[in-house]
């Protein structure tokens, strides 16, 4: 009897334990704010050839021209010390033939900083030549800049459904000028799960892909002509401008995310006639 006792109890604390565990774990993947907006704090502004801006303060678009990025944490950006990576975002600007010389928010991305595949922490080099995606210094391909998409679509296979993108918060700018972050729904279908991902739609992918294409279009009116599509189903993915040399195409079939095609500019499939 008393075993037995014993056994039902310790199986009530664990009960509890578990209950209070998964409320603390949802309330900080939450990551709600007391106020609706909260400004972006920044110590220093990453731009091109490895220079740095020194701010200590709060940033404003006019703080980060094209090309540019910074490290933040959220909640509670002003508080750098001892943060978690679950916390950490880069905050980009975009460059300017990616839009990023515009002075409004469409400028401006602010994704999760944690990898979804492999937890490192990502970063975005405004190098020219690097700066069109976020790169992770341990086994993932990296995301598409414009819109957190991962550059080889295995992170949608792995993780399941369509969460194939890093999480990103909204953001706004008040009357002076400053970034701000609008409270985010932490779920797949809204602004993404830390570390999971945000889902996104095959649609959404191509419509991006068209974006690209578009750009590399205007950029070279002269070069061949690159099909969104392929016989096969196959879609445009992502486009490597490879410093605008020899750009490279690759293409995804959306039932299969293992199989791609990569294409260069140059292929003959691709030449005009």
């Amino acid at each position: 009897m008393k075993g037995n006792l014993r056994k039902y109890l310790m199986l009530i604390s664990i009960a509890i334990f578990t209950i209070r565990g998964t409320v603390t774990i949802s309330e900080y993947l939450s990551a709600e704010t007391s106020s609706t907006y909260e400004k972006i704090y920044a110590d220093k502004i990453h731009e091109r050839h490895n220079q740095e801006k020194i701010i200590d303060d709060f940033v404003r678009t006019s703080d980060m021209s094209p090309g540019s990025s910074i490290r933040f944490y959220y909640p509670d950006s002003q508080n750098i010390h001892n943060r978690d990576a679950f916390q950490a975002f880069n905050l980009i600007r975009l460059p300017e033939y990616l839009g990023g010389a515009t002075n409004d928010v469409s400028s401006f991305r602010a994704y999760s900083g944690l990898d979804l595949t492999s937890h490192c922490i990502t970063k975005y080099w405004p190098l020219t030549g690097r700066d069109f995606k976020i790169e992770d210094p341990c086994i993932s391909p990296g995301y598409r800049v414009l819109d957190g998409v991962s550059v080889h679509p295995h992170v949608k296979l792995t993780r399941g459904s369509n969460a194939g993108a890093l999480p990103q918060l909204d953001l706004s700018i008040d009357e002076d000028g400053f970034l701000l972050v609008e409270s985010p729904v932490l779920t797949r279908d809204e602004n993404g799960i830390i570390g999971v991902g945000r889902d996104v739609s095959d649609e959404e992918i191509l419509a991006v892909s068209q974006i690209l294409l578009s750009i590399h279009t205007a950029d070279f009116p002269d070069s061949a002509i690159v099909p969104l599509t392929l016989d096969g189903g196959y879609y445009l993915h992502f486009v490597n401008p490879g410093n605008g040399n020899h750009p490279t195409f690759e293409y995804y079939h959306p039932t299969s995310r293992l199989d791609m095609i990569s294409m260069p500019s140059d292929c003959k499939q691709l030449l005009r006639p």
